[in-house]
């Protein structure tokens, strides 16, 4: 073999290698490009999955600000009801205390009026006695 012949052969094979690199770093590169786009889906469900949690997230949060707020209502109308219980309260407490000056007074009447009857009673005792002696005395005469 002449230094032609193997310097031909050597530019071939280095030729050869070349173009052999060259398929190896496309098959790389669409293998790469592959898995860029693999991961690019992964990312893309991944952030869709994300978007749908998110979502049900806010519709959650919404529905608890909802009822948080309904809870609040509650309480006000409650306090607003406890309250009013209480200015019932202090009225039927005013109610009471007239009640008792009043059953103060219709017990001190009813005190008066027994001695009253007493007074009568003892009036009438008397009176009895008078006449009793009257009768006595028109009897004996």
């Amino acid at each position: 073999m002449s230094i032609k012949e193997a310097g031909l052969e050597f530019g071939t094979k280095i030729e050869n290698e070349l173009i052999q690199i060259r398929t190896d770093l496309q098959l790389l590169g669409e293998d790469l490009t592959h898995r860029i786009n693999g991961v690019d889906n992964r990312v893309k469900e991944l952030d869709a999955k994300c978007e749908a949690r998110f979502s049900m997230i806010d519709l959650k949060i919404v529905d608890l600000q909802e009822q948080v707020q309904a809870l609040q209502e509650g309480q006000k109308t409650l306090q607003e009801g406890q309250k009013t219980l209480q200015e019932g309260q202090k009225e039927l407490q005013e109610g009471q205390k007239v009640t008792s000056a009043s059953l103060k007074t219709l017990q001190e009447g009813q005190k008066s009026l027994q001695e009253g009857q007493k007074a009568l009673q003892v009036t009438q005792t008397e009176m009895m006695q008078i006449l009793v002696a009257m009768q006595r005395k028109l009897d004996v005469n």
